[in-house]
């Protein structure tokens, strides 16, 4: 008897991204929080389980609807076309902004106490930008 193994069929990164292009927005934010988990494993295999944790917090974005009304909103100020309602929506949304802009610091910040490392070094390190949002 043979131990050989049949290997499954490999599915490209083109197949991939295809078929979660065709998934629900909670099911797509599923995947891609799995595949940060993924990334985190692989990026360094020897992360505890709170480093995991810190580094999947970090790389938490928006969802979509929410950037692309901030984005639409921020390009309107620069225009100088934003009507006072605009506004008002615009502060309530750089409001949420800064807040997680001010929790992503203070994950960056206990990762780096972690790793023994500055934030700024911590941040090269994961090839993380500066600005958020």
């Amino acid at each position: 008897m043979s131990n050989v193994k049949a290997q499954p069929p490999k599915v490209s990164p083109e197949q991939i991204l295809a078929e979660m292009g065709q998934l629900a927005l909670e099911e797509l934010e599923q995947v891609m929080n799995k595949g940060y988990y993924l990334l985190a494993e692989r990026k360094a295999p020897h992360l505890s389980k709170r480093e995991t944790e810190l580094f999947l917090e970090i790389n938490k974005g928006f969802e979509t609807d929410f950037q692309n009304r901030y984005d639409e909103l921020s390009e309107k100020l620069s225009e100088g076309t934003m009507t006072p309602e605009e506004n008002r929506e615009f502060i309530g949304l750089t409001e949420i902004v800064e807040e997680r802009t001010a929790t992503r610091l203070l994950y960056l910040i206990e990762l780096a106490q972690i790793r023994k490392t500055t934030v700024p070094e911590l941040m090269k390190q994961l090839g993380l930008s500066k600005h958020y949002g």
